[in-house]
Order: C-alpha cells, then sequence, then structure tokens
C-alpha cells in the first residue's frame, strides 16, 4: 500500500510561486519530506532570483512543472572563478563571504560603510576592491560592475528601491537592465498563515 502525500511529506514549508507561464509569484504552502539520518535542514531567510528563473518560471525552457518556486541556492553560479562579487558589509559573516568568494577564484568587492575597515578588506581578506557605500560617486562607479551581491548585513538598511518586491525583480529581470541577482528577504516579507 502506497503512503499518503501528507505521509511521506509531513514538513510544511513556505514560499513564493507561480503557478502558470504569466510568472507571477505569489504565496503558496507546500510539504516537504521529514529530515533523514544523512540530510542538513535549514531555514531560508534570504533566496537569489537570476535570468535562470525568469525563464524557468514563464516555461521558456518547456519542461517547468507548476506551482515552482524559483531561487536555488545553485543557480547563483557564484561559485565559478572570474566572476565578480560584491560583499555588503564586513563582519563576521562577511569576512566567511569574502574567504569563501576568494578561494572559489571571483573577484571581491567589498562594501562598507565604514572606510576604516579598507585595510582589514584589501590587505587581511586579500578582496581586490573596496568601496564606501556612503559614497555616492564610488557607487555609481560600480554600477552594473558585478555579477553577484551577497549582502551580509542583519540591520534593516537601504539596498532598494532595488527590489519593489518579486514581481518588479521579475520584471527587471526580463528587461535585462541588472547584471547582480536580486536577494529576496523571505523571512521579513512572507509571513505563515
Amino acid at each position: 500500500m502506497s503512503k499518503s502525500p501528507e505521509s511521506e511529506h509531513p514538513i510544511k514549508a513556505y514560499g513564493y510561486a507561480a503557478r502558470d507561464t504569466s510568472g507571477l509569484l505569489s504565496p503558496l504552502i507546500f510539504s516537504r519530506r521529514a529530515t533523514g539520518d544523512k540530510d542538513v535542514r535549514f531555514k531560508v531567510l534570504y533566496c537569489g532570483i537570476c535570468h535562470s528563473d525568469l525563464h524557468f518560471i514563464k516555461n521558456e525552457w518547456g519542461f517547468t512543472t507548476y506551482p515552482v518556486i524559483p531561487g536555488p541556492l545553485r543557480h547563483f553560479g557564484l561559485d565559478k572563478p572570474g566572476m565578480k562579487v560584491g560583499v555588503v558589509g564586513l563582519g563576521g559573516l562577511g569576512h566567511v563571504a569574502v574567504k569563501f568568494a576568494k578561494a572559489f577564484g571571483a573577484e571581491v568587492t567589498v562594501f562598507s560603510t565604514t572606510p576604516a575597515k579598507k585595510q582589514e578588506a584589501l590587505e587581511g581578506l586579500k578582496a581586490d576592491h573596496f568601496i564606501v557605500s556612503k559614497d555616492p560617486e564610488q557607487m555609481q562607479a560600480a554600477a552594473s560592475s558585478l555579477d553577484g551581491i551577497i549582502d551580509t548585513v542583519s540591520a534593516t538598511h537601504p539596498i532598494a528601491p532595488l527590489l519593489n518586491y518579486v514581481n518588479t525583480a521579475m520584471e527587471r529581470l526580463l528587461k535585462s537592465d541588472i547584471r547582480y541577482r536580486f536577494v529576496i528577504d523571505v523571512a521579513k516579507s512572507l509571513k505563515a498563515p
């Protein structure tokens, strides 16, 4: 006798999903299987969306099954040598992000509000570039220069009007007016019912 879907997948989960080729995203409650002995379970608070996600949610490759939730971590693609990666914030998590990006062979740019962290970023962590994010000229010079941005700042801070939210993010990806990936703040935008 086969198991019911509820017994096979007892863990409730939440995400933004496309339900058809329009690509319009809306909240979805779904189920996952229980964590096994060799699994790692983690809570996703942020995820990236890129052009691959846009093509996938609109079924432009012809194999999408709906509903579909975009933004798998593997789509970031920032682990390849030569990628240009920005790291926002140079606290504990920022240090780790810089070290990983450098280990993958990326060209790393650190963004910080604190000019005093420049030496630590460039000499200590071997970042390639340092930008004071409060300096509009430095920020403008860096515009469209990165393949991806990892935001490690825990405090609420202005990254956007970068995204007016998930559907605006998808529209901008469609227009190709950005080079880096959007990061969706799932924890602050999607509430469990």
